[in-house]
């Protein structure tokens, strides 16, 4: 044993043989061992062994430290500052990449002996450490996360929006998530099964009499304006949840804590599943805690804009075997899918180029939805996978840029030229020295006489219900003589003209005397009352399949407005993460609320000031979210839904009105040919 020991000492670099790594130890106290056995007949040879370990452990001679002072670690044979690298380092010997992270701060990956700034929300980067596993990695994250920065899920854990939840945990849990939810599902089968219901009991109504009165009850119109603004509400919301992507504003380092623990309002989360896009849903369903979960969230992400472009396609082939059926289809899909296909796709090609302090990760950046991917640099597997991305990047890009606003365009020019006798033609009124106004037909120029058979009695019609909509009260008797239309009040009319509560014409009637705003309102309900006349006899299958958006706008020309809106939503989707998401998000936002406000594209006047409003509180959301004002973000989401409330006070409109007197004398056009006069009230409905 003393010959060991002597050798031992007499070796070079034994000292620090006794500092290295257990796997060293254990090489000498297997020399320890050799000594004993062959005692002193072999001191040069065990000198030389002690001298080759110590090379195989790389261990040189050349001067470095040992053990790092407080405050310091060790990094590359160096002791380096801890408080610039953000690391806790209060024990002597410290080293860096081993060191725990201070506070809100996290690294990129293990072993990286720097950390960065959390992104917000803060919980992820707050470690219990009091528990082994939360503190030995070394990487600053909280249970279930893991680097980069901590926006990733460990093993066993899900992604449910900005947070990962154990599977256990929820598994547990499945019962509970899931009763409301099916209850959901059967109050929402249990409404449309009413609304059926009511809408066949409606069109099963009695229509012997030739007393024509609006069949529907205040109830009805109030259900049918309902029906008309769910979809806008449904497309503020996803807009809102969109913009919950705006980074908040950080100004200085006194605003960096509260700028990393911001999260948004709490309804965030559950709002941005309305989005109905795979990457939102799939929190709600944690299929991620049956296989890989980086695999299945990335796949997730990948098909993601690809379903709503699959199920367009599906549609398709159903308009080859059921004409119109797939067009129709197609038209509710894009107004349920396309604004969270188009997010899911400008999600896939998003990198974090910056930590919460705003300091530029370089080479170090990596992709939102895919964090184990590096946006500069990676393995010749991350390179198929990232080149796999960018393939179904641009594919998606160009059908929701470009694909489905030209779909929409064919069905606008479809219509233009199947509406465009409708525009050859204007009505002119005489009165015959009393109260009854006779109205006829008049060529723009020199043109043939519209005949019956050319829909010359609809667009009299037309003429009349304008004219008595807009100048008559009460009720009021409708004949059809020969070329024109006689328009007669009865005894009890009213001669007062009703009033009319559209915005646009209470804003132009401070600038326009009130008689021409009447003239001007009554030539567009009758173009109106024209074209939807002729949508409704139709046999183009397009034109049937689009008859429901078409609809919604008061004129053919203005159907433009369905492509504008499909592209802001798309610029908007682009913009959010970008370095000028908040201008760009504003900018849009006020632009189209100005437009729909000034132009009036809609039939009724609730939905132009709703839709507009909707553009309105988009921008302040905007402001809200990052200026960190869960207020006011709350207030744009929740102002829209107030002035729905109150438009139902008063559901029913002058153009409202016109559509129900004329589908009503539509329907008994072959009485006013055989010369029987009918009668129709002109009624305001109020709730």
């Amino acid at each position: 044993a003393s010959c060991c020991n002597q050798s031992v000492h007499q070796a070079p670099g034994s000292s620090k043989i006794l500092a290295m790594l257990p796997t060293v130890m254990l090489r000498y106290f297997k020399l320890m061992l050799l000594c004993l056995l062959r005692e002193g007949s072999v001191f040069g040879s065990r000198t030389e062994v002690v001298t080759e370990l110590a090379n195989e452990t790389e261990i040189h001679a050349d001067p470095q430290p040992a053990l790092c002072a407080e405050k310091t670690a060790l990094w590359h044979g160096e002791c380096v500052d801890c408080k610039s690298r953000h690391l806790l380092c209060s024990t002597k010997g410290s080293v860096a990449a081993d060191a725990q992270p201070e506070p809100g701060y996290a690294k990129l990956s293990a072993g990286d002996a720097r950390a960065y700034r959390c992104l917000p929300p803060a919980k992820r980067c707050e470690p219990d450490l009091t528990k082994p596993n939360a503190s030995s990695t070394g990487l600053g994250c909280a249970i279930g996360y893991t680097v980069p920065l901590c926006v990733a899920c460990d093993v066993d854990y899900f992604a449910s929006g900005t947070q990962c939840k154990h599977c256990a945990k929820a598994s547990q849990s499945a019962a509970v998530r899931w009763a409301p939810a099916l209850l959901a599902m059967l109050l929402v089968f249990a409404g449309a099964a009413y609304y059926c219901w009511r809408s066949r009991m409606d069109i099963n109504a009695d229509v012997n009499s030739l007393d024509v009165k609006p069949k529907q009850s205040a109830a009805g119109v109030l259900r049918q304006l309902i029906v008309l603004q769910a979809p806008l509400l449904l497309q503020l919301v996803q807009l809102w949840s969109l913009l919950g992507g705006l980074e908040p504003e950080v100004v200085g380092n006194k605003e960096l804590t509260t700028a990393t623990s911001w999260r948004g309002p709490w309804e965030l989360a559950y709002v941005k599943t309305l989005l109905l896009s795979a990457q939102d849903l799939q929190g709600i369903v944690n299929i991620q805690c049956y296989g890989d979960g980086t695999f299945i969230r990335s796949m997730t992400a990948i098909i993601s804009p690809m379903i709503p472009l699959f199920l367009l396609l599906c549609c398709a082939v159903v308009e080859l075997f059921r004409p119109s059926i797939g067009v129709a289809l197609s038209l509710k899909l894009l107004s349920l899918l396309f604004i969270g296909g188009a997010s899911s796709c400008y999600r896939l090609t998003a990198c974090q180029f910056v930590d919460g302090e705003d300091r530029n990760l370089d080479t170090q950046a990596f992709y939102t939805v895919f964090p184990h991917l590096k946006c500069y640099m990676g393995t010749e597997e991350d390179v198929k996978q990232k080149g796999m991305i960018s393939t179904v990047f641009w594919l998606t890009a160009f059908a929701y840029n470009f694909l489905i606003p030209c779909f929409l365009l064919r069905v606008m020019a479809r219509q233009h030229v199947a509406l465009q006798d409708t525009r050859l033609f204007v009505a002119c009124s005489a009165s015959d020295r009393g109260n009854t106004q006779i109205l006829r037909l008049q060529p723009l120029g020199i043109l043939p006489p519209l005949e019956k058979d050319d829909g010359a009695d609809r667009h009299l019609l037309a003429a009349a219900v304008a004219h008595m909509v807009v100048y008559m009260h009460g009720p009021v008797k409708v004949e059809l003589v020969q070329d024109a239309v006689h328009v007669t009040p009865l005894e009890d009319a009213q001669p007062a003209t009703l009033e009319s509560h559209d915005l646009g014409t209470l804003l132009a009637s401070r600038l326009v005397p009130k008689h021409k705003l009447d003239v001007q309102r009554a030539r567009n309900i009758q173009q109106m009352l024209s074209e939807r006349g002729v949508l409704e006899t139709t046999s183009d299958p397009l034109l049937i399949g689009a008859k429901t958006l078409l609809s919604k706008y008061a004129l053919g020309g203005k159907v433009w407005m369905e492509v504008a809106v499909k592209l802001a939503s798309v610029n908007l989707a682009a913009v959010i993460s970008g370095d000028f998401g908040f201008h760009l998000a504003v900018i849009s936002t006020l632009c189209m609320s100005g437009v729909i406000l000034v132009l009036s594209p809609y039939a009724s006047p609730q939905l132009n000031i709703l839709h507009s409003f909707c553009f309105l509180c988009l921008t302040l959301g905007a402001v809200g979210f990052l200026t960190q004002q869960v207020l006011l973000s709350r207030l744009a989401l929740v102002a829209p839904f107030v002035l729905c409330l109150c438009q139902a006070r008063q559901p029913d409109s002058l153009e409202s009105l016109a559509l129900r007197i004329y589908e009503e004398m539509a329907g008994k056009l072959a009485e006013l040919r055989d010369g029987k006069p009918l009668q129709a009230s002109v009624e305001i409905l109020k709730c």
